[in-house]
């Protein structure tokens, strides 16, 4: 080959990598022409001050601006899987990864429904971080103060109606917390830690659904509670409760009869019945303390690992134990059968907010677990929660 052929050749290369670089800077500099299709289906969205057209793709890195308070933006992404953006809010979309879809909410509310064949959903926040497979949630964000007290902090809010969301406190996760569905958390700026706010109430479970599901309503009978999922009850309403236990054995007597919680050393002496087909608790007199101890039951196998902490109960007509706490990096609800040695997870529909420390018994009269008090992240819990295993045995 001649030199001037030569010449020729590198000058041919040169100007292909000249142009292949330009593409790349372009695609860099304007990746949404690349992005997976991400169909904006309803609302008035904006996107570089320029309005989002009803079916279009929605760019990486760049802004979508829902303005207009009256106004929502709804995306679909995956086969099944969308959110939509209320009025107030501002989003972008980060990229996607092996099945994982990335998103940045600076501020505003989303509600988000993920199926779990469309891979792990993840939304970064400026307080911290949610991520998911399959769940139903909504997620707000506060933006930062403006003209407002230089203490007022940003605060991010989190409820769940389905699945289970990774909550993630800052841009480096120092904690995380599984947040069950039927809960509430949040994370508030200068504050180090998830606070757990509480269970969903009738008009969140309306707004989240679109149903009130009987399991959430504050009257239910102990004869309706169903099978398969935590139900708060209201005893403060019907008289005293012991307060804020934690650490209390709990059993059940069929001397009184219901369900005991003996206070530990700190306050000893003290206790308390409950009474689960009423909903009441009542302090035991010191005369009918003595003796009052768990009636015998089969040892129950090893918790699943990291559960060391959690409480285990057992009821004798179903043959199996149930287990409730933290169990390795989130709380969970767990069921074994008697001569079992594996445990399976079970998914409520509705959790008691995650703890350790608390009493767990079952109540054969009323065909209930029970489960009261107990701690987390420094703050104790005073609540009754009950939950029904279903009737036949699990295997």
């Amino acid at each position: 080959m001649t030199s001037r052929s030569l010449t020729r050749l590198f000058s041919v290369v040169a100007i292909l990598l000249a142009l292949g670089a330009l593409g790349a800077g372009a695609y860099l500099h304007a990746p949404c022409s690349r992005g997976p299709r991400l169909t904006v289906l309803n609302g008035n969205a904006r996107i570089g001050g320029r309005a989002v057209q009803p079916v279009s793709r929605l760019p990486v890195g760049r802004p979508l601006l829902v303005a207009d308070h009256a106004d929502a933006a709804t995306v679909q992404f995956g086969s099944e899987s969308r959110f939509t953006l209320s009025g107030g809010s501002q989003l972008s979309y980060r990229g996607r990864s092996n099945s994982h879809f990335e998103f940045r909410l600076i501020h505003g509310r989303m509600f988000v429904s993920t199926d779990p064949r469309d891979g792990r959903v993840s939304i970064r926040s400026p307080l911290g971080r949610l991520s998911c497979r399959g769940a139903t949630f909504e997620v707000y964000a506060t933006a930062m103060p403006v003209g407002s007290a230089i203490d007022t902090p940003r605060v991010l809010r989190l409820a769940v109606a389905e699945g289970c969301v990774r909550l993630s406190l800052g841009k480096s996760g120092e904690e995380s917390e599984l947040v069950p569905a039927g809960v509430r958390a949040e994370i508030r700026e200068g504050v180090p830690r998830i606070i757990m706010s509480g269970r969903l109430a009738m008009a969140d479970w309306q707004r989240l659904i679109g149903k009130e599901p009987k399991f959430a309503g504050p009257k239910l009978l102990a004869r309706e509670i169903p099978p398969g999922v935590w139900v708060r009850r209201h005893p403060g309403r019907n008289g005293p409760t012991p307060g804020s236990i934690g650490g209390a054995r709990a059993f059940y007597s069929r001397r009184l009869p219901g369900g005991v919680l003996l206070a530990e050393k700190a306050l000893a002496g003290e206790a308390w019945t409950y009474d689960a087909e009423s909903d009441r608790w009542s302090r035991v007199a010191a005369k009918d303390r003595e003796g009052l101890t768990p009636a015998e039951a089969p040892a129950p196998p090893s918790p699943p690992p990291g559960g060391e902490a959690a409480r285990i109960a057992y009821s004798s007509p179903a043959g199996s134990f149930l287990l409730y706490g933290r169990v390795g990096e989130g709380a969970g609800t767990w069921v074994c059968a008697r001569g079992a040695q594996s445990w399976r997870r079970l998914v409520p529909p509705a959790n008691p907010p995650p703890r350790n420390r608390h009493g767990l018994y079952y109540d054969p009269v009323a065909d209930l677990f029970v489960l009261y008090g107990g701690h987390a992240h420094g703050r104790a819990y005073d609540d009754t929660w009950v939950f029904r295993l279903k009737a036949e045995k699990q295997k």
